[in-house]
């Protein structure tokens, strides 16, 4: 099986139209991720760090037509830990962020007759650019890169139990922060969004099983699906309001998130209304000196 899925990956590489096409955007992504890594370590000798911890509860709408046609319904558990800081690059204005989640959730066919059980998780690193408008109001923009990656399980059986994902792709990232004054405290208005821009996506094709991809042999490039705006749609989206407490800062907010695709002649979704809270921490390092 290992073989057959290190053959997948070496599909990148083929030199026709589609796969050239592919294989730029692949290292397009990676030269991405590689600058955001030294905007990172450029941005560690700063000394303020923001670390925020969520968990929520909210409602899912799901569809995959790879395992069944019907929408299911249900309830899923959320944690994201989110963490920024100010980088030293363009007089400062700079911020960079690292956010991670994770989703657990159970949905149910509209008759209660099946289940699906999903996990997934997602790791996001963006670069931002701040612009200050008044000394309460700043809005930032920039890249995003996102990997994401879960399962999707179906209680009721048959030839396709479940369903893998795997996807990444490049997204613009926003985010607008009004502070105001609440009850002798200064209370923080923020809203995120993200927008898929283009990625790419594993997936099977209508009516073909993962044993005949891994173990048969007949998985290849067509499995690696190039997503945009035209084919898949993803977006993210906070409304979230931060007031101090003592040493600690308690952030409320609601999240809604919209993923969907239809390639290969398969259509999916996963609609999600998130309520969040968790804390954030403000903190200084101080940097050694020998």
């Amino acid at each position: 099986m290992f073989r057959r899925l290190l053959s997948v990956c070496l599909m990148f590489f083929r030199t026709d139209r589609k796969q050239s096409f592919c294989r730029r955007l692949f290292l397009s992504v990676l030269l991405l991720l590689g600058l955001m890594v030294s905007l990172s370590a450029a941005g560690r000798r700063d000394s303020l760090r923001i670390h925020a911890t969520l968990v929520g509860v909210g409602a899912i709408n799901q569809l995959d037509t790879y395992m069944s046609p019907l929408e299911y319904t249900g309830t899923s558990l959320h944690f994201l830990q989110d963490n920024s800081r100010r980088a030293s690059l363009l007089h400062r204005r700079l911020t960079l962020h690292h956010q991670v989640q994770a989703t657990f959730s159970k949905t149910s066919s509209p008759g209660d007759h099946a289940h699906y059980w999903g996990a997934m998780a997602h790791w996001t690193v963006a670069a931002r650019w701040r612009s200050v408008v008044s000394s309460r109001f700043y809005w930032e923009a920039g890249p995003q890169w996102g990997l994401h990656t879960g399962c999707l399980y179906h209680t009721r059986g048959g030839n396709n139990l479940a369903q893998g994902r795997l996807s990444t792709d490049l997204r613009l990232s926003s985010l607008a922060s009004w502070s105001f004054p609440l009850s002798r405290r200064t209370a923080t208005l923020c809203f995120q969004t993200d927008v898929q821009l283009i990625g790419l996506q594993f997936s099977p094709r209508y009516g073909e099983s993962y044993y005949e991809m891994f173990e048969l042999g007949h998985g290849g490039f067509h499995n690696v699906c190039v997503t945009s705006p035209f084919s898949a749609i993803s977006s993210w989206h906070l409304l979230s309001l931060e007031i101090p407490f003592r040493t600690v800062s308690w952030r409320v907010g609601v999240a809604a998130g919209v993923t969907q695709s239809h390639v290969n002649h398969l259509k999916t979704h996963d609609w999600t209304t998130t309520f969040l809270i968790g804390c954030v921490r403000r903190f200084a390092l101080i940097p050694s000196r020998l």
